[in-house]
């Protein structure tokens, strides 16, 4: 059992801990810190605390079983630079095509010209070499990642940096309940039967610290082994980044969960408690209101009925 859970955006404690933190000055981050949580049994998780996020506890803390410890903004992800407090670093780009790599266009809101990384939705990232910003001091490598595909660039090539700067920004394009129709009779019957999505996410198979982000695979280390998950083939952006503390199920890019892939990684009880979630909501929704048990009963019914979903069988 994990020390946390997510709930929408906020992480929460599952038992009574003790807190640590470092980098965190007045519940603001200072560009990337840590919060380290150890239960009474001697367990412990750190996670990473990114630039933006609210910090809900302070160093040395105890906390009760659902006390909040973070809360992450999962629809925007910001890239900063992480050098030396009074250091300056240039920005250099790395496989950049302004031609070919780069649409820019006229923000609706702020009428400013923006620019936008675009991949080609079938480019393969083994042949072609995904775009980096590199950021130098006196010659050497200080930062480098990789541009997600729909990352905006905030700098120019040759542009000089200090801590804390941004240098791009991402909105993932999060899921959202029923097909993009708005159709939730069709996305009901998509879950019945368990349907393949035309565009299936990477999916976290444990939870764990994401050790690496590259153009073809994600790493994540559970503690005792690193798990590697391959990347889809399309131009889907990550959604995390390296250091982030991802949880079982979790989406890791873009695009929808395959129901296999998510069963596989939370297990019988609790792709149950997920699923009856997902019809009862879509239901609600729909205004054809039922009750929460009777969804659960239904479900758990036909997750035994082959050990794990009978949809699953078929395609």
């Amino acid at each position: 059992m994990s020390l946390t859970r997510r709930h929408g955006d906020t992480v929460v404690s599952t038992v009574v801990a003790r807190v640590t933190v470092e980098g965190v000055v007045g519940g603001a981050v200072d560009v990337r810190g840590t919060l380290r949580i150890e239960g009474d049994d001697g367990r412990c998780e750190v996670h990473a605390l990114l630039l933006g996020d609210g910090v809900a506890v302070t160093d040395g803390c105890v906390v009760e079983a659902g006390a909040a410890l973070y809360r992450r903004d999962r629809t925007t992800i910001t890239y900063a630079a992480e050098i030396a407090e009074g250091a300056e670093a240039t920005v250099c780009f790395r496989d950049l095509d302004p031609w070919r790599t780069v649409v820019e266009r006229l923000d609706p809101v702020t009428f400013t010209l923006q620019r936008r990384v675009r991949l080609a939705p079938f480019e393969s990232p083994w042949k072609t070499p995904r775009p980096r910003i590199e950021l130098r001091c006196e010659g050497a490598v200080v930062q480098s990642f990789a541009l997600e595909h729909g990352a905006d660039l905030l700098v120019h090539d040759g542009d000089t940096v200090r801590r804390g700067d941004l240098l791009a920004r991402l909105e993932p394009a999060l899921p959202a309940r029923g097909d993009a129709r708005g159709n939730r009779g069709t996305r009901l019957i998509a879950l019945l039967e368990a349907r393949r999505p035309d565009e299936p996410a990477a999916v976290a198979p444990c939870s764990g610290v994401v050790a690496r982000v590259d153009a073809q695979h994600l790493a994540i280390d559970d503690g005792a082994h690193t798990v590697t998950v391959e990347r889809p083939r399309r131009a889907h952006a990550a959604r995390v980044r390296a250091g982030e503390f991802v949880y079982a199920g979790e989406a890791l890019t873009d695009g929808e969960r395959d129901l296999r892939d998510l069963a596989m990684a939370l297990g019988r009880e609790a792709f149950t408690a997920h699923l009856a979630d997902e019809i009862e909501g879509l239901l609600r929704e729909a205004r054809h209101p039922i009750e929460a048990s009777a969804v659960e009963r239904v479900v758990a019914a036909l997750v035994a009925r082959d050990g794990t979903f009978w949809g699953l069988r078929r395609r």
